[in-house]
């Protein structure tokens, strides 16, 4: 093992968790000076790896010179060992999925009943499934790998080391028997096409989404969020009951009722939120925690962040009647602002004429001719005036609601409004939006900010570092 193991404090009986780490990705330098490093350890590793026929290497391994992958596999886990040259310095990526290979599921959190980083147990698990997947290579039987005491050691144990992907998973609170309601009602919120005479385009592109959804499972889909041309997270939605058909019928069960959120946070994020090694990482989780409650504290802020980003509460209570008020409250402010704030004008101008979105608020600025120093006063502004979230095209507006009121037809419905002799047989606009306004009441109580924040809390998988079901594996076990 990398340190010594110490005793956490003790567990309570009732503990539960909500956050499971599952694919991560983290990358520790071989070879910069910084590090006080040498270029040893990636020769032996190297070495060692293309000699054993359990890594599988993506090409010939010319020995330090360009980039190579090597897959490791424990039944079906994988763990990516990459190596990164770059100049004289050599960077080893390792990407896998840690509550996997400590309990063999990433169904439930994990919680370890010793410890080896931290006192606290909800801490010392969080930093050694940041850890393990350095460990594992300690454990494999004939591998003869030890990390140096000196060098790379110390930066493990110490959390030097970056993190360039965290992959957080967590289920909503309890859905009743609204999750399929849920997820149909979503995907005509987030899905679909913008279609006009104008112009046919994706309706999430609009705010800065992009939508993907499965038909492997019915409801399951993915949004990733893009800040510009930078990748925040990615977010998929799925039923996880659907995935575990070879698990236990009362373990399936329980996740019948729950959506579960898989979101992976990029570079950008990250670094957005000062966390660029994994002790910031590690610092981050315990400030958050400190204050929202282990690890409930942590799992909300990642949640509120995404359910943020999404404009979910704003987006999924928009029904056609609101929409409507919206658009009156628009044309008195832009009659009664014309002369008087020039730059609030503008803004809702662009936005009130269909105007395309700019990939960031300093292009934005710079096209409306408006003071950027300002734009956040106008916003909010406008915001108050209207209840227009001026960050949410006009488009994308339309295009949605329009997509989820004809969403709500039946099939003969819709047979009888395609076709002029069944005129007597369509259904009026009024009878749909009622079912859409209460469609979307009800997704709204369930999905909100208390909703969607309301996670679900589990009994997590209890056990010790020397029972972690990858090296009971590696032992034969």
């Amino acid at each position: 093992m990398i340190v010594e193991t110490i005793m956490a404090k003790a567990i309570k009986k009732k503990t539960r968790l909500s956050g499971i780490m599952d694919n991560s990705s983290m990358g520790i330098s071989l070879g910069q000076a910084e590090m006080q490093v040498s270029l040893e350890t990636a020769r032996k590793l190297r070495k060692l790896m293309r000699a054993d026929a359990r890594f599988v290497g993506s090409h010939a391994d010319e020995y330090l010179k360009g980039n190579i992958e090597y897959l490791f596999t424990i039944d079906d886990n994988v763990i990516k060992y990459e190596f990164k040259q770059q100049g004289k310095n050599v960077f080893l990526n390792v990407s896998g999925n840690p509550t996997k290979l400590m309990a063999g599921s990433n169904s439930v959190p994990v919680l370890l009943k010793d410890g080896e980083y931290d006192g606290n147990a909800v801490v010392n698990t969080f930093k050694y499934a940041n850890r393990i997947m350095f460990a594992v290579l300690e454990m494999i039987p004939g591998f003869n790998f030890k990390w140096p005491a000196k060098r790379e050691r110390v930066q493990i144990t110490n959390g030097d080391f970056n993190v360039s992907r965290l992959q957080y998973a967590w289920y909503t609170g309890d859905l009743l028997d609204s999750r399929n309601e849920v997820f149909k009602y979503l995907r005509m919120c987030y899905g679909g096409l913008n279609a006009t005479k104008e112009e046919v385009s994706n309706l999430a592109k609009d705010i800065g989404l992009n939508f993907t959804a499965f038909d492997n499972h019915e409801g399951n889909f993915v949004i990733n969020s893009v800040a510009g041309d930078k990748k925040e997270f990615s977010v998929t939605l799925y039923a996880k009951d659907e995935e575990e058909q070879g698990s236990k019928q009362q373990d399936r069960k329980r996740f019948q009722r729950l959506i579960r959120f898989d979101c992976s946070f990029n570079d950008y994020f990250l670094k957005s939120n000062n966390i660029k090694l994994v002790k910031d990482l590690e610092k981050k989780y315990v400030e958050i925690c400190s204050e929202g409650g282990y690890d409930i504290g942590f799992v909300k802020w990642l949640a509120s962040a995404v359910h943020g980003r999404l404009k979910m509460n704003y987006i999924v209570g928009l029904t056609l009647d609101r929409y409507r008020e919206m658009l009156l409250a628009c044309e008195d402010f832009l009659e009664s602002k014309k002369s008087k704030r020039k730059n609030a004008y503008l803004i809702l101008k662009h936005w009130y004429d269909f105007g395309a979105p700019f990939k960031t608020i300093t292009e934005k600025c710079e096209a409306l001719g408006v003071n950027q120093n300002n734009y956040a006063r106008d916003v909010a502004e406008i915001r108050k005036a209207t209840g227009i979230d001026i960050e949410v095209s006009r488009r994308f507006h339309e295009g949605m609601l329009w997509q989820r009121i004809n969403g709500h037809l039946t099939n003969e419905e819709r047979t009888a409004s395609l076709f002029e002799h069944l005129d007597n047989q369509r259904i009026k606009l009024a009878e749909l939006k009622e079912r859409d306004s209460k469609s979307s009441e009800n997704v709204q109580k369930l999905l909100s900010v208390e909703g969607l924040l309301k996670i679900r809390k589990l009994k997590p998988v209890i056990l010790e570092s020397n029972d972690f079901w990858a090296y009971k594996k590696l032992r034969g076990e």
